[in-house]
């Protein structure tokens, strides 16, 4: 892509034409940055945090770009500020006439489908992690063409994701496809290995957790039980052991059981039972003599009761015979009226008196007979209890002899019972410990033997990838070239030969056989970087023939900073001098400008920026 001019329309406004190489030195705070970050904007990509001339108070409309792209179409491009998800672009004919009403409308995604196809690059599709999936974008191969101010020297790629996709920044396969791209490597099958490998290696990390996890609780047991076998073999057989021992113990124990039921002594068992026997039958009987005591005290009270009424009868009549009275004693009623009793009706007295005299003696003798009855029931009662009560004594006696005798029987046998449930109890409990233990070794195994498949898993797909990266001689080559010209590049930046630089899987340079990251020198790191971004886009100048498909410019904002000593920065701007068939646009410092003017010399300087002349101008 090749970018002509940039234009911004609203109350501040821009024009800038543009050249092959261009510098715009300023002062800080005038609109350095302001000026990448309008150009990548175009571009397609999400800047949340423009000046508040832009997001605040809405002095900028929008902001075009007139570019070619490698189909050779002109195109004018339009997007509105400070945010829109749209993208308006105009062609442009061969006359440079802006064909208006041919305008395209694309939202982001279209645009970058767009771009991607202009620029021949394929609209294909990046896995990056199990169920991740990421449509290559422009903007993404944007990372590998410009330095920004926020994104740390140690990252290389520029971080130009947006705050809502930041996480594409960190994503090593989502690096590597970026830079495959610009390459031209046909990379689908390579995509799809590395994949699988990083699948692979987070399965067998998990496995190797769970290995870890249960060596550790394998350790523990044995530790804590030093007599415990050490093998599943081992286990198992003692497992065996200890069933059939428990199985003999328990076939023991009913044994000993056994013989303590048989050494009881049945005479002693055989007299208790006639003992309760008969003090049953005397508790039966003592239960019929307190019956028939209730029942001759009741016929006692019932007699003496019809004794008293004859009494008074008789009494009645003698009084009634021997004494002139007009009312009777017994019933209040006139005497010789209408009676309502005996004692006062017209009957012979005498054998009325004579018949309650036979009556009167015959229950007095029936009350003498019970009183005899009821004598002759306390005295069974009694002898009855006495029984009882020696029954219960020679029962005690008896049972209290036997208690002692089984006792001494019992004594040994117990014992014996007693060891044996302790015995079953630790086997038991051994038992336990070994079906833990057990268990641990088994699933340890499972999971060795799931690392050992993946590991040969793992094996074959590095094989694969190995053969993938070997198919094509040329880019083969053209990696090696990389790597030379990355070499000669860093070490003309440093002012030195004793650096070596090599290349990861991910395409991230290693510096003297460190991870950039792992450096704390910000200018080993800056300088890595500045010969990163600057070696990808000129590699093509080292090869016979244009194998690299770069974006065609590269962006640096700033670069130098206070990471930077003067003298390496000049180095680094003599090569950008040399360079041919990229674009350039870098931004500066205007203190530096006797170093940007010697070192760079076939560059073209835009206007200098100021605080009275801003990049962005009130419209007059």
């Amino acid at each position: 892509m090749r970018i002509f001019n940039m234009t911004v329309s609203g109350d501040l406004t821009l024009n800038m034409k543009f050249e092959e190489k261009n510098v715009l030195l300023g002062e800080n705070n005038t609109g350095k940055s302001t000026f990448v970050k309008l150009i990548l904007y175009v571009l397609g990509v999400e800047i949340n945090n423009f000046i508040e001339e832009i997001t605040v108070h809405n002095k900028c409309n929008s902001v075009s770009l007139a570019i070619q792209t490698k189909s050779n179409n002109k195109y004018l491009i339009t997007r509105k500020l400070p945010y829109s998800d749209m993208v308006n672009v105009f062609p442009v004919n061969s006359n440079n006439e802006v064909l208006v009403q041919e305008v395209l409308v694309y939202n982001l995604e279209e645009y970058s489908d767009f771009l991607l196809a202009e620029e021949l690059y394929p609209q294909e599709t990046i896995s990056y992690g199990q169920g991740k999936k990421a449509s290559l974008r422009y903007y993404f191969l944007l990372r590998g063409a410009v330095i920004d101010q926020t994104t740390p020297h140690a990252r290389i790629l520029s971080n130009l994701s947006g705050e809502k996709n930041d996480y594409i920044a960190s994503q090593p396969l989502i690096n590597t496809a970026i830079i495959e791209n610009i390459l031209s490597r046909n990379t689908t099958e390579i995509q799809r290995l590395r994949l699988s490998l990083k699948e692979k290696e987070k399965e067998r990390n998990q496995i190797n957790e769970k290995i870890a996890f249960f060596s550790e609780m394998i350790s523990e047991k044995l530790e804590k039980h030093k007599n415990m076998p050490n093998t599943v073999d081992k286990i198992n057989l003692e497992i065996q052991k200890l069933n059939q021992e428990e199985k003999n113990l328990s076939s023991e124990r009913y044994d000993v059981l056994i013989q303590l039921e048989k050494a009881a002594d049945k005479q002693i068992e055989t007299e208790i039972f006639h003992l309760k026997t008969a003090l049953n039958k005397e508790k039966e009987l003592k239960n019929v003599i307190l019956l028939n005591i209730s029942d001759a005290k009741a016929a006692q009270k019932k007699l003496k009761e019809e004794l008293e009424i004859i009494k008074k009868r008789l009494a009645a009549k003698k009084i009634i015979s021997n004494i002139p009275v007009t009312i009777c004693p017994i019933c209040f009623s006139e005497v010789g009226q209408d009676a309502f009793c005996e004692h006062c009706k017209e009957i012979d007295n005498e054998k009325n008196i004579e018949a309650l005299a036979v009556y009167k003696k015959l229950i007095e003798d029936s009350l003498k007979e019970s009183i005899v009855l009821l004598r002759q029931y306390q005295e069974n009662l009694c002898q009855c209890e006495t029984k009882i009560i020696n029954y219960n004594k020679e029962l005690n006696d008896l049972e209290e002899k036997y208690v002692i005798r089984l006792n001494n029987l019992r004594t040994p046998l117990q014992g014996i019972i007693d060891e044996l449930k302790e015995r079953i109890k630790f086997l038991s409990s051994r038992q336990i410990i070994l079906h833990d233990l057990l268990s641990y070794m088994n699933e340890n195994e499972k999971n060795k033997n799931h690392r050992k498949r993946i590991n040969e898993e793992l094996q074959e797909l590095r094989g694969e990838l190995d053969k993938a990266n070997q198919k094509s001689m040329e880019d083969m080559r053209i990696a090696e070239t990389w790597i030379e010209y990355y070499n000669d590049i860093y070490n003309e930046i440093f002012g030195t030969i004793d650096n070596k630089i090599e290349l990861d899987d991910s395409y991230m340079p290693l510096i003297n056989g460190t991870e950039i990251q792992k450096i704390s020198s910000e200018s080993v790191k800056l300088v890595a970087q500045l010969a990163y971004i600057f070696t990808l886009a000129t590699l093509n100048n080292k090869l016979d023939k244009s194998s690299i498909n770069h974006l065609g410019f590269i962006i640096f904002d700033s670069p130098k900073d206070k990471d930077l000593d003067l003298d390496k920065y000049k180095r680094f701007l003599s090569l950008l001098n040399q360079v041919n068939n990229v674009q350039i646009f870098l931004t500066g410092s205007i203190l530096d400008k006797e170093s940007y003017l010697g070192a760079f010399p076939t560059a073209y300087y835009l206007p200098e920026l100021s605080e009275r002349n801003r990049l962005l101008k009130e419209t007059r």
